[in-house]
């Protein structure tokens, strides 16, 4: 099975705006249907931002701009 990369914008309404801002890039690597890693990181202006928000306050936070998680795809016995 090949595996594809992707990437993603979000953009988040914060409180008093009409409009959504970038907050962020999503970067995911899939094999069909399971997530072997994905990277979020948050924009330069929006973490400048005085009224930014972290959009997960855990997982998330704006203290650190860039989040990174592995996953590793399991077969039907449950190994991975």
């Amino acid at each position: 099975m090949t595996s594809s990369a992707s990437t993603f914008y979000v953009f988040v309404y914060l409180d008093g705006q009409a409009l959504a801002v970038p907050s962020g890039r999503l970067q995911m690597l899939e094999q069909g249907s399971a997530v072997l890693n994905s990277v979020f990181r948050y924009g330069d202006r929006y973490a400048e931002r005085r009224r930014a928000i972290a959009l997960d306050p855990f997982a998330l936070a704006l203290l650190g701009t860039q989040v990174q998680a592995e996953r590793y795809p399991i077969d039907a016995s449950g190994r991975s």
